[in-house]
This record gives structure tokens, C-alpha cells and sequence, in this order.
């Protein structure tokens, strides 16, 4: 269960992510109508990076509270959110979609992961069976982002810098239904298990 949607997850991710400054760097401002210059895409990024700082040093302690596969969901709807906002003309909705996505990394890189670790904890799996999940599933990050990146490319080619944003939309649904469907909540608490647990 864990590995489907975790691929799905950085599936999304790669699609968006080479195409961020092109997207950004097509936008004109709508009171001129010139183009963003290379000042306003950056700003644009500093947002999404100083979001993800500043949500990244308390992440971790906020899925393990209010739930690891409830971050999962809230990570999906973030980058649901900020992929969807680049079809936007405003600066400040642009600007939105930064921050909501910069919120987003740090719940992927901290919610999926967590929640693996606290399941495998709570049915006292031995140790070597988390690694090889693990090496499965980095191994399977490799062929997505190859992948990924050849579905975007082609997105890219057909409707423009937006269209892998928005392609990358059901794969972040798909893996947000299958977290949902098949993962029992666990958060933090006395041998990480939480209320965990997969279900029957």
C-alpha cells in the first residue's frame, strides 16, 4: 500500500518540477502586460523555498500529531493547490501557489516516509524488510522521474508550460485516494505506531 501512492506522489513532483521557471517566465503582469522578468520568477521561488523552511522545521512534529496520512492528503491538496494556481495571471496568486507549494515539500518529505516507519514499528517487521521497502521504493523513484519526465516533456510540447502542472493533478489524487483507502492513521506517541495499521 505504501509504495503506490508515494510513487504517485514524486510522479507528480517530477512533472512539475522542470518546468517551473518556464511557467512563471511565460506570465505578463496584468496591469502592463510585460513579461515577468528574471526579478519577479525568483521572488516567486525565494517564497516557495522560505514556505518550505519555515513549515520543514516543524513538520515533522505536526504529522506526527495530527496524523501521518492526513499529512499525505494535506500534502496532495497543497500541491493539487499550487499546481492548479499556474494558470493564474495575478502576481499574488502566483505568489499563493509558491507558498501552498512550499508547504507541500515539507509534508512530502516528511508525512509518507514517517507514516512507513511507524507502520513497520507497530507490526514489528524485522529490520532488513523496511530497508528493502525502501530500496524498492527509491528504486522506483528512479524509473518515475525518468518517466515523469517524458510525460511532461510532451505535455509540455502539446499545451504549453502549464499542461504538466495540470497533468500532474490526478496523480496526486490517485495517490491521495489509495493513502485514504488503504492506510490506517498512526501518529506519534510511544513506539511511533500511533493508530496504525493497513487495513484488511
Amino acid at each position: 500500500q505504501y509504495l503506490p501512492a508515494w510513487l504517485l506522489f514524486k510522479a507528480a513532483d517530477w512533472m512539475q518540477g522542470p518546468y517551473f521557471h518556464e511557467v512563471y517566465a511565460s506570465k505578463r503582469h496584468v496591469a502592463t502586460g510585460e513579461p515577468f522578468s528574471d526579478t519577479d520568477v525568483s521572488r516567486l521561488f525565494l517564497a516557495g523555498f522560505v514556505a518550505a523552511t519555515l513549515v520543514g522545521t516543524a513538520a515533522g512534529s505536526l504529522v506526527d500529531s495530527r496524523g501521518r496520512r492526513a499529512g499525505c492528503v494535506l500534502y496532495a491538496a497543497a500541491a493539487g493547490a499550487a499546481a492548479a494556481s499556474v494558470v493564474c495571471e495575478r502576481p499574488e496568486l502566483l505568489l499563493a501557489g509558491r507558498v501552498v507549494g512550499g508547504i507541500g515539500t515539507s509534508l512530502l518529505a516528511a508525512a509518507p516516509e514517517a507514516w512507513l516507519c511507524a507502520e513497520h514499528a507497530r507490526l514489528s517487521l524485522p529490520a532488513a524488510s523496511l530497508g528493502g521497502i525502501f530500496g524498492w521504493a527509491y528504486f522506483g523513484d528512479s524509473l518515475v522521474a525518468i518517466a515523469s519526465g517524458q510525460v511532461a516533456s510532451r505535455a509540455a510540447s502539446a499545451g504549453g508550460p502549464q499542461a504538466p502542472f495540470l497533468a500532474s493533478l490526478p496523480l496526486l489524487a490517485a495517490g491521495a485516494a489509495i493513502a485514504s483507502a488503504t492506510w490506517r492513521e498512526n501518529r506519534g506517541g510511544k513506539g511511533g505506531g500511533g493508530g496504525g495499521g493497513l487495513r484488511e
